[in-house]
């Protein structure tokens, strides 16, 4: 019959495949999965969350005085 390591690899063979064959099949644009993640315009993305400038955190963290 099988041993324990083959039956190991087996088992971690068939795993691999059945993780590559699902990363196939999700879209990576799918709305259903990240609702909001993209904004259909600028004028639906909140402007007051932008990423604040690397000047402004040397600033705010001491690196840069005012």
């Amino acid at each position: 019959m099988f041993s324990l390591r083959q039956l190991a690899a087996l088992l971690v063979v068939l795993f691999a495949m059945f993780c590559i064959l699902e990363a196939r099949n999700m879209p990576y644009e799918a709305e259903a999965l990240y609702p909001g993640y993209r904004f259909d315009g600028w004028a639906e993305a909140p402007m007051h969350k932008r990423v604040p400038s690397a000047g402004d955190m040397m600033v705010r963290f001491g690196k840069r005085s005012e």
